[in-house]
């Protein structure tokens, strides 16, 4: 075969291989946290999907847990910025590929593969774009941050290959190693941490229970507004979203009068609940809110 019909063969076979989105889907959360798509800011709510092209913008005191479909999962801490560039499964002849890529514009993040069950087996091919640093990861465990003074990642188990500007591509696979890189300035060689420099990283990336955590299932609602007025409903509905908190309205019937209920779901129990209830009305987004068991 000529080479020219090798290339193109290849070319053809590659475009006949199957690509299939791969879900990525908010498992839990703290509020608020918004996405941007497009020229629209959403708040986000457990359950919610993200498609490429989106950026995730959590809050204060925010974080968000974001489960690939094969399983992995991605923590986003307080005060992160997290764009979807690509995510999608490629079926080539040795099998099942994750190929995914995504930004970390700033803040703390970690990704782990296979954290939850996984619903399809798969190798990876994932890049993480983290400030001025590029991670090529192949199925492992990281924890990065990227701030305007640096950007750094720590490898905790598997293998990545790390790059930055003007610096030759380097391979990492001794755990606890860690890639730093100054604001302007070179990246500094690779070092060793420990468990303690680790553990004290990682609760950054961990839900706060304290501020109250949203899941799928969660069946505790926090009531904000009761509205007798139909006309102040979309207004109130907007003041909170616009602030990163997915409310729902619902109308109930309190003694023959229909009042329309602005309410947070899904809050995990009902200790998480009356967190969330202290800090919204310690962040003066409501003077008072009360608890109602949702169905």
């Amino acid at each position: 075969m000529k080479p020219l019909t090798r290339v193109m063969s290849a070319l053809l076979l590659t475009l006949c291989m199957p690509v299939a989105f791969a879900a990525i889907t908010v498992d839990s959360m703290n509020y608020p946290a918004w996405v941007e798509r497009g020229s629209a800011n959403l708040p986000l709510a457990p359950g919610d999907r993200l498609r490429p092209g989106d950026v995730v913008q959590t809050g204060a005191r925010g974080r968000v847990w974001l489960e690939i479909e094969d399983g992995s999962v991605i923590k986003l801490g307080q005060g992160a910025r997290f764009a979807v560039d690509r995510a999608q499964f490629n079926e080539e002849s040795g099998g099942t590929v994750l190929d995914a890529a995504f930004n970390v514009l700033k803040g703390a993040f970690r990704f782990t593969s296979n954290f939850f069950s996984a619903a399809r087996e798969a190798r990876h091919e994932v890049d993480f774009q983290v400030g001025a640093v590029t991670i090529g990861v192949r199925g492992t465990d990281i924890w990065g941050l990227s701030s305007d003074d640096e950007d750094f990642v720590a490898l905790l188990e598997g293998s990545i290959e790390v790059a930055s500007a003007n610096q030759a591509p380097q391979t990492i696979d001794q755990p606890l190693s860690l890639y730093r890189k100054a604001a302007g300035k070179p990246a500094d060689p690779v070092t060793q941490v420990d468990m303690a420099t680790v553990e004290a990283l990682a609760p950054q990336t961990e839900l706060d229970a304290s501020v109250g955590v949203a899941d799928t299932v969660g069946n505790y609602g926090l009531v904000l507004e009761s509205l007798s007025d139909p006309g102040n409903v979309d207004a109130a509905l907007a003041r909170y979203r616009d602030a990163g908190y997915a409310v729902r309205a619902r109308i109930v019937d309190v003694n023959g009068r229909a009042y329309t209920r602005i309410q947070l779901e899904g809050l995990v129990h009902l200790e998480s609940a009356n967190n969330l209830r202290g800090a919204l009305i310690e962040d003066g987004i409501v003077d008072d809110a009360w608890i109602n068991p949702v169905n």
